[in-house]
């Protein structure tokens, strides 16, 4: 087996075909009070006013938002925004795409849904995710689309020289987003992409280290988690309605500012991926697994019924990723 990534599938053990309760199933309310609400306040959404104007916004809505020590950071759809931990709206609605302003290639001239934003409490830095979901022109190292029989295999490199300066926030003026005419790109005949920006510091504003990496497959629905040996993202995709891609980024190495890498592989006929993410500041066992998780089953097939769910423990050694 490949070293630079070890798996091993575990599924749930004394499972007959049809579903059961388990003694681990809760089926009580608990008895400790209900955590206390510290603030409210309205979000991202359909009219947000922020600095940067009036939001309009699709379905399904993706929403998602990481909280710092001193702001909420929020992304909708194709849309994001920064607030003060009060509900001070200090940035948006802008499109998600603006983190990647100046970087060049589809991360920055696609503005895309589904992108996902986390605060790293270890690092105390700020990670957004984007996926593009259009086919981009092919390139001259154009990857050949990963099986899982390839197992771990290396992201091709989106932008030479990546991840050059890091770069602050741009803050455009404000408008009406309704006046906004959305461009629609032509599809290529290549891969799509998936884009990473990491803040240099704990600022949501940045500056911002931004990468790309090369996706064969349709990198739907990223969910990055947190752990101390990369960020780990799988993704869904909807080539042959089997495929799982579960990636995981060169952590280290991006919080530096440093050329890094993605090391990806395939896993077919399971539910969507789901890795452990890491919050708080106590650390795993060094070398620890992170564990993914997956219920049986496959929706995008339309069987929604099993009764397994799926765990592999992945660790990833970059000092040996061939």
């Amino acid at each position: 087996m490949n070293r630079a990534l070890v798996f091993l599938a575990i599924t749930a053990a004394g499972c007959s075909s049809a579903p059961s309760r388990r003694p681990v199933e809760q089926t009580w309310h608990g008895h400790r009070p209900a955590a206390r609400l510290v603030t409210s306040f309205d979000g991202l959404g359909e009219g947000f006013e922020g600095p940067q104007g009036t939001a309009t916004t699709r379905n399904p809505s993706d929403n998602s938002l990481a909280v710092g020590p001193n702001h909420v950071v929020q992304t909708v759809n194709s849309r994001m925004a920064i607030f003060t931990k009060e509900g001070e709206p200090l940035y948006g609605p802008v499109p998600t795409s603006n983190v990647f302003r100046g970087f060049g290639g589809p991360c920055d001239s696609l503005n895309n849904g589904d992108a996902v934003v986390r605060y790293d409490q270890l690092a105390a830095r700020w990670l957004i995710v984007m996926p593009i979901f259009r086919r981009l022109d092919r390139r001259p190292d154009e990857p050949p689309v990963p099986t899982e029989s390839d197992g771990p295999v290396l992201s091709t490199i989106g932008r030479p020289g990546q991840p050059g300066p890091a770069v602050r926030l741009f803050e455009p003026e404000a408008r009406d987003e309704a006046d906004v005419r959305r461009r629609r790109n032509p599809q290529g005949d290549g891969s799509f992409a998936m884009c990473y920006a990491v803040s240099t510091g704990d600022d949501p504003f940045g500056p911002y280290w931004r990468y790309e990496f090369v996706r064969p497959l349709f990198p739907d629905y990223p969910r990055p988690a947190v752990w101390p040996d990369g960020w780990y993202v799988p993704t869904s995709t909807g080539d042959d309605v089997i495929q799982k891609h579960a990636c995981v980024a060169e952590r280290d190495r991006m919080l530096a500012g440093e050329p890094a890498r993605e090391l990806c592989f395939v896993l077919e006929d399971v539910g969507f991926l789901n890795n452990a993410d890491l919050d708080g500041f106590e650390l795993p066992p060094a070398g620890a697994p992170n564990p993914m998780m997956a219920t049986g089953g496959r929706q995008l097939g339309g069987v929604f019924a099993d009764s397994v769910i799926h765990a592999w423990n992945v660790h990833v050694d970059w000092a040996d990723p061939e």
